[in-house]
């Protein structure tokens, strides 16, 4: 369940995605991956236009990226048992956020991690690059 510091960084990460034009960001997005539904956090696809008169309810086309903030109700191993999933759908990055200590890990394959504590956080695969403080300030 999320909380209020959960909401918060996700809406301080949605601020930072919104400024790359090339990407629509979503948040709570239902995914149908092999007939189960996901709903990451945040989800940046390419951008395209939006049909607000047929909209979609259920996405089968995967994002560029998901990512998922860390709520006190779950493990991170809930969140890696669900990346494993997100790259087997072909979806290129995934990020786990923690509030507490105040870090995000960009995963960009199964084994392929890197953990920002401080500095710029980097998606290389998305050219996307912001100030981690302005996330956790």
């Amino acid at each position: 369940m999320p909380s209020l510091a959960h909401s918060y960084i996700q809406a301080k990460l949605i601020g930072a995605l919104l400024s790359y034009e090339q990407y629509n960001v979503h948040s709570e997005l239902t995914l149908t991956i092999q007939d189960k539904d996901y709903v990451p956090d945040i989800a940046l696809y390419s951008k395209k236009s939006i049909d607000f008169f047929n909209d979609v309810i259920k996405m089968t086309e995967m994002p560029l990226l998901a990512v998922e903030v860390i709520s006190p109700t779950q493990s991170i191993k809930e969140i890696t048992d669900k990346f494993n999933i997100y790259f087997e759908a072909g979806i290129q990055s995934c990020w786990l956020v923690q509030p507490f200590p105040g870090i995000i890990t960009v995963c960009t394959s199964q084994t392929n991690k890197h953990t920002y504590a401080n500095g710029e956080v980097v998606d290389e695969i998305l050219n996307v690059r912001f100030p981690l403080k302005d996330i956790f300030s």
